[in-house]
């Protein structure tokens, strides 16, 4: 998650100025929400990483749904969605496992 926030920065640098300090901010907000509910739910007792998980979950949705509106907008190349998208299916596939594992564990 830490280096698809390093790439949404580069992303949202190139961002036209009416779109870059609104929904360019939004999507660095929503990652990095969902990077801190990550680490902290990652510092947790298993006991007490579920509701943590979930939000980061619900942080990384948000965050996909504002990168799709950019990508609409065409703020950023098919290329570059395309970049995106690999990482999202990755990423949303480890927060899910996790949050299953959360959910059957505890």
């Amino acid at each position: 998650m830490y280096k698809f926030i390093k790439y949404l920065y580069t992303l949202v640098h190139n961002f036209p100025k009416e779109y870059k300090y609104s929904l360019g901010e939004n999507i660095l907000q929503s990652g990095w929400e969902t990077l801190d509910d990550i680490v902290f739910a990652n510092n947790l007792p298993n006991t007490k990483k579920k509701p943590y998980i979930k939000r980061a979950c619900g942080n990384f949705e948000r965050l996909i749904l504002k990168l799709h509106m950019a990508f609409k907008l065409k703020l950023f190349s098919p290329k570059q969605m395309e970049f995106i998208i690999l990482h999202e299916v990755e990423i949303e596939k480890m927060l899910k496992g996790w949050y299953k594992w959360a959910n059957q564990k505890y």
